[in-house]
């Protein structure tokens, strides 16, 4: 694991895969930018895509100005295309290229998204939804290495089978979940 200058504790798994999509995030912007000046565009559109934060929500779909994405990116927490963000920013001619949204479909997008969905008693949107599978997913990856570290001879077989009980459970849970939400299992 990893500590953190704020005390939370990661796994190596988990850092270096936040690592390599922050570069790959990095590689992408780095690339539509290049085509942005090779083409002589002189704005951006940013992708939509169901299930967004709700720190992005407002902004996908939408084309701006180069001066109005450079403002807008800036000013979020998280930067279009960056930690975890599926949101892509693509050159555009402003008035030339046609958005790919209309606003009426956004607003649907956006008003879909907000519908809430009930489980054990708590109420979900799509984008909290998705942080709970994620959560779930976390909690799964942490019980197969105990398991594993208990096998390694660390722990009885009782120790082992009550681990794999707790690691079945969040299994079942997972999937429940996972299906009531309308969400695709992400095992991997």
């Amino acid at each position: 694991t990893i500590e953190r200058s704020d005390g939370r504790t990661f796994s190596v798994e988990f850092m270096a895969q936040r690592a390599i999509m922050a570069k790959m995030g990095e590689m992408t912007t780095a690339i539509n930018e290049k085509h942005h000046d090779d083409g002589g565009c002189d704005g951006w559109e940013i992708s939509a895509h169901s299930a967004s934060a709700p720190d992005h929500e407002p902004y996908q779909g939408r084309q701006y100005s180069d001066k109005e994405y450079k403002r807008l990116n800036s000013r979020l927490q998280r930067r279009i295309g960056t930690l975890s963000c599926k949101h892509i920013a693509w050159p555009i001619k402003l008035g030339v290229d046609s958005p790919q949204w209309t606003d009426e479909q956004l607003a649907e997008m956006n008003a879909k998204e907000r519908e809430t969905k009930t489980y054990n008693g708590n109420e979900y949107n799509a984008y909290s939804a998705t942080q709970r599978q994620r959560e779930l997913e976390r909690r799964m990856q942490k019980q197969r290495a105990n398991i594993v570290n208990l096998k390694k001879g660390e722990g009885s077989k009782e120790d082992i089978a009550a681990a794999q009980a707790k690691y079945l459970k969040t299994l079942y849970q997972y999937r429940d979940f996972s299906k009531q939400m309308g969400l695709s299992p992400q095992m991997e």
